[in-house]
């Protein structure tokens, strides 16, 4: 159901880039980075997670894993529209939230990574990944827009971290064969315009 990744572009987007994959699991790594920053452990980390049982279920993931690494989070559960307004003041230490996507690139980078922008809950903020989204945005060239945002992933969420990326979820529909109309759209909601049943 789901496909591991560290970017907001899913395999099947044109702007996914293909050699940007997940890092693989170490957990005696984290130890080692943890003891070189002369931290004690277990560090306290407070999640926040919108109170639905997926997200939920998520965050103990989550913290089971990080346990292993010397991590001690706490789950801190939340209405979703609350932990929203709460998330948008800043008002967490990490948060984890899903996204349905959108088919352009724009909507699924831009607001959440450019300084100010209106999902960038954490205040990241990085001039050049300023500069490449804004060029991305108007770049009319496939391929050109492709590397500009290979390019501002590759700084913010790899060498910046500055955000976190999980899964893209996979989206399996089943429906009737009476079913007539319907469209798949590649950011996994579904429209009900023109449909029919037969």
């Amino acid at each position: 159901m789901y496909t591991p990744t560290r970017q907001p572009f899913p395999p099947t987007n044109p702007f996914h880039a293909r050699d940007f994959q997940p890092e693989p699991r170490n957990v005696e790594r984290a130890r080692a980075l943890l003891r070189e920053a002369g931290v004690t452990t277990p560090l306290a980390v407070e999640l926040t997670v919108p109170n639905n049982p997926d997200l939920r279920q998520v965050g103990e993931v989550i913290q089971a894993m990080a346990a292993e690494a010397g991590f001690a989070v706490t789950l801190r559960a939340m209405e979703f529209a609350s932990s929203l307004q709460a998330a948008a003041r800043g008002e967490f230490q990490t948060y984890l939230v899903g996204w349905s996507g959108r088919t352009d690139p724009d909507g699924n980078i831009t607001t959440f990574t450019r300084t100010g922008g209106g999902q960038n809950d954490g205040r990241y903020s990085n001039p050049e990944v300023d500069r490449l989204l804004d060029v991305a945005r108007v770049e009319l060239d496939v391929a050109k827009r492709r590397d500009l945002y290979a390019q501002a992933l590759r700084i913010a969420f790899g060498q910046d971290g500055a955000r976190i990326y999980l899964w893209h979820r996979k989206n399996i529909m089943a429906h009737q064969a009476r079913l007539t109309g319907y469209r798949p759209i590649p950011d996994g909601m579904i429209r009900l315009q023109g449909m029919r049943f037969q």
